[in-house]
This record gives structure tokens, C-alpha cells and sequence, in this order.
């Protein structure tokens, strides 16, 4: 079998199906695998970031996790919370943002379902990007679509995943998710909100966060933030997020559930 690596942009599809060669196209949300079907060729299409050295990685975080021999957890994406909000008033400029740094990669080694050797150099910011730390335990819980291209037509096959190892995927994320919960729930109303694995809170909290998250053998990194603004627009709660990252500004905006909103949005395109 010959493979041949090629960045995202790449039109070797479009060029496989202009010549009538039949192939099986394999998609998901970041990357796509072309097998031909007459020749022993297969190309992989992913983001241009990652280098031959990096998919080689990826390709051994998942190769491993294969042969871990531990069972399917049984956890899917709807057991995980991901985000929760206090109520919010107003703007403020005492917060502070808490991330647990590299949580899901420790997580992943915790659980066993990475070896210490790749762990470590996971851990190694100069040779593994934190991209490419994130794509890597992402390739666990990939789900293809799968097509076929007779020479003229795609048929679709159908969808193509491995549930073992999505599930281990979703347990190193709920596993994050209840951590996330119980301090959230100790801190309360000083918590203005946590998403995936950063908590925003007043920054009177921000060291008993830090040492509650050291406490489950997780790291931390603070960021300053600038000034936190509550936008209502269109029937929705935004809030805008001021900060400096890596010397230049920035500004994040996270949108606050509102279900009674998304509803009557909704129901005006309603048919």
C-alpha cells in the first residue's frame, strides 16, 4: 500500500473525479482519506499544520489506544455538560481566567489510554503542538462519512467509527466535566461562567481554583483578563471578552443559553 500525505487544500479529489477513476472518499469534520480502488494507493488529506512527523504521531496515540484492551465506557457526547453560566449583571473588570492546562492529554494518560513515552512527548511543546496533541486524541472519536465513486457517480456507504475508542474520547472529556462541575459548585456565585476547560471567575476565587484543580494532579494557567461586557442583541445575552494574548489584544464572545430565545427565534422561520 502506497500513501501519500497532502494538505486540505489539495483538489486530488476534484482531479480523481474529473478523470473517472473510482475511489472511496472517507470525510470528517478535518481531514479527508481517498483509497483508489484499481490501484494500491491511498491519499490523506489533513490541515496544512500538520507536518509528516505530526501525523506520524497521531497515527501512534491512536494505534496504541487500539490495543489498550480496556472496555467501551459506555459515555457519549450527551453525558457531558461542556459550559455552565451563573447569572451575570452587568460589566466587569475583577475577572480572571482559570484553564487546565493540557487537561485533556493528562486525562487521556490517567484513564491509560496513552503510554508514558507518548504522553511525554505530547508534553513536549517543541516537537508536539497543542493542536496536535488535540487532533491526536480527536482521531479517537472520528466518525467518516464514507462514499463510493463508481467513475461517474458517489453512492453513499455509510458512516465508518470505531465505538470503543470514541468512547474512550468522551470519557476523558466527562471525566473533565465533573472536575469543572464540583468546583464550579464550591465557589458559586463567584463564578461567572466555565467552558470546556477555562473557568472565568472574580479573581478573589482564582487561587483556591488553581490548588482545587493541582489537587487531581491537573495544571493550571492563569490569564488576566481585561474587561468582561454583557451584549443583548437579536433576543440573545453575548458576552464579550477583553484580554492580551501572546502580546497583541483580543477579544472572545460567548453566547449565554437562553432557551426561551432560541425558541421564538425559531418559530419566525417557522413554516
Amino acid at each position: 500500500m502506497k500513501n501519500i500525505n497532502l494538505p486540505i487544500t489539495s483538489n486530488k479529489l476534484q482531479f480523481l473525479q474529473k478523470t473517472g477513476v473510482p475511489h472511496i472518499a472517507y470525510f470528517t469534520n478535518s481531514s479527508t482519506t481517498i483509497k483508489l480502488i484499481e490501484q494500491d494507493i491511498t491519499y490523506f488529506l489533513a490541515p496544512n499544520f500538520l507536518k509528516k512527523s505530526d501525523l506520524g504521531f497521531v497515527k501512534r496515540v491512536k494505534d496504541f489506544a487500539k490495543t489498550t484492551g480496556l472496555p467501551e465506557t459506555g459515555i457519549t457526547s450527551s453525558d457531558i455538560t461542556y459550559f455552565r453560566f451563573n447569572e451575570i449583571e452587568g460589566d466587569r473588570e475583577d475577572v480572571v481566567e482559570i484553564d487546565v492546562n493540557k487537561a485533556y492529554w493528562q486525562l487521556a494518560y490517567q484513564n491509560g489510554y496513552l503510554p508514558q513515552h507518548l504522553y511525554e512527548q505530547g508534553l513536549n511543546t517543541d516537537k508536539v503542538g497543542k493542536l496536535t496533541r488535540l487532533v491526536a486524541l480527536g482521531s479517537l472519536a472520528s466518525k467518516k462519512k464514507v462514499f463510493q465513486f463508481d467513475g461517474k457517480n458517489y453512492h453513499f456507504i455509510g458512516y465508518k467509527f470505531d465505538p470503543v475508542l470514541r468512547s474512550y474520547f468522551f470519557k476523558v472529556s466527562y471525566d473533565l466535566d465533573i472536575i469543572m462541575n464540583e468546583i464550579f459548585n464550591q465557589i458559586g456565585e463567584r463564578a461567572l461562567f466555565y467552558w470546556f476547560d477555562a473557568f472565568f471567575v472574580s479573581k478573589e476565587v482564582a487561587g483556591y481554583i488553581e490548588r482545587e484543580i493541582q489537587r487531581y494532579g491537573l495544571g493550571v494557567k492563569r490569564q488576566e483578563i481585561k474587561e468582561v461586557k454583557k451584549i443583548h442583541s437579536n433576543n440573545f445575552d453575548y458576552l464579550k471578552i477583553s484580554d492580551n494574548h501572546k502580546g497583541a489584544p483580543r477579544i472572545r464572545t460567548f453566547a449565554l443559553p437562553n432557551l426561551e430565545a432560541q425558541i421564538q427565534f425559531i418559530q419566525q422561520y417557522a413554516i
